[in-house]
Formats: C-alpha cells, sequence, structure tokens
C-alpha cells in the first residue's frame, strides 16, 4: 500500500492549486469543500476512507474547475461586447464628423 500523504502535503497542494483561480472562486463554496475535504483525507489513516474522500475532492475539484471555466467565458462574452460597443460609437463618431 502506498504511503498516506501527510497533513501539509494534501492541503499544500490543494492550496497551491487554488492560486491559479481568481480570489472569488477562491472564497466560493465548493472551494470550501475541497478544503474540508483535504483536512478530512489528510487526517484519516483508513485506506478504504482516503480513497472515497479522495474521489470526493476530485469531484469537487472538478466542479471548481467548470465554475472557473464559466467564469472565463463570461468574461470573454462581456469583453466582446464591450468592444463591439466601442466600435459602434467610434463608428458614429466618424460619421457625425463627416456629415
Amino acid at each position: 500500500m502506498p504511503p498516506k500523504p501527510n497533513d501539509a502535503s494534501v492541503l499544500a497542494a490543494l492550496e497551491a492549486e487554488l492560486l491559479t483561480i481568481p480570489e472569488a472562486l477562491r472564497a466560493s463554496a465548493p472551494a470550501a469543500m475541497c478544503r474540508h475535504l483535504a483536512g478530512v483525507m489528510a487526517a484519516t489513516t483508513d485506506p478504504r476512507e482516503v480513497a472515497a474522500v479522495s474521489r470526493e475532492l476530485r469531484a469537487a475539484l472538478g466542479e471548481l474547475r467548470e465554475a472557473v471555466a464559466r467564469a472565463g467565458k463570461r468574461g470573454d462574452a462581456i469583453d466582446e461586447i464591450g468592444a463591439r460597443r466601442a466600435a459602434r460609437r467610434s463608428a458614429a463618431a466618424e460619421a457625425a464628423g463627416n456629415a
């Protein structure tokens, strides 16, 4: 059986991963769930419990990654709308200047 990760390595790895996502999502419920699960995983010595908790942690991290992807897409759409608006205003200003 492989050695059980120690408390510091599980939580440190999770925190390092959480630092790669936007700050607002680091404080979200899925991020809090990930922290909780990492703490449970680090504290247990039962291999079955480690396996079960690690599955849940992977699922929670998956949800968090999906939230990050959705947030990125939303930002891209907002940026695109802003760019379109700026182009329309520029075109309108040019048309008004030529009239």
